[in-house]
């Protein structure tokens, strides 16, 4: 090791400029994502000393007095002609990336959860307004099958019609009124006409 930046002595520790390469990459102490130990010959470094790139190949880095950290790598060779005479590498801390999709993904289950088991009918579209989730109780009370992922004018299928039987445009739906024009549309009757010709109020 002959050169690194402050933020790499920071984990590495200054002590590695003292090292030979040997005694460094002997201290590395790298793993896989399946927990799988990384031996020294297939450290990024040397796949560099071989001619080889390393391009975003993930690693968690366990120090001995700190929690691990996990690491993209990408590492090149350098050469003097058609020599190689040394190594770039490139660390890329992902530590607090992967901790804060651990807990997004955490949050949305959780929210999953309370969407199908909630007692009352509820649709999630996005920004367009196509519907990209429904709960059980919604999907029951729609009585024909949610249009995931269309178009809002193909919910026209869905039989939304006023109290006084005529058709939602869909344009006119709440769930379209919230989704294009901003509004906040609370307490609309509407009447669903069903496939054996009740109607849900």
């Amino acid at each position: 090791v002959v050169m690194m930046n402050p933020v790499a002595a920071e984990i590495f520790g200054r002590e590695a400029l003292e090292l030979s390469g040997e005694e460094f990459t002997a201290q590395l102490n790298l793993s896989l994502p399946n927990g799988e130990a990384v031996a020294v010959e297939d450290l990024p470094v040397q796949h560099a000393l071989r001619g080889e790139r390393v391009g975003g190949k993930r690693y968690t880095y366990q120090r001995a007095d700190a929690p691990p950290i996990n690491f993209m790598a990408y590492v090149s060779p350098l050469r003097t002609g058609e020599q190689i005479t040394g190594a770039v590498a490139v660390w890329r801390d992902v530590t607090e990336q992967e901790q804060l999709f651990s807990q997004l993904e955490a949050e949305r289950a959780r929210l999953s959860t309370v969407i199908a088991n909630a007692p009352e009918a509820i649709v999630v579209t996005d920004e367009t307004g196509s519907i990209i989730l429904a709960n059980p109780v919604a999907e029951r009370l729609y009585g024909y099958p949610i249009p995931y992922g269309k178009h809002f004018m193909e919910r026209v299928s869905q039989r939304i019609c006023y109290p006084d039987g005529r058709p939602y445009d869909p344009r006119e739906l709440p769930l379209t009124r919230s989704t294009q024009n901003g509004e906040v549309v609370t307490n609309v009757e509407a009447m669903i006409e069903l496939p054996d010709g009740n109607q849900r109020h």
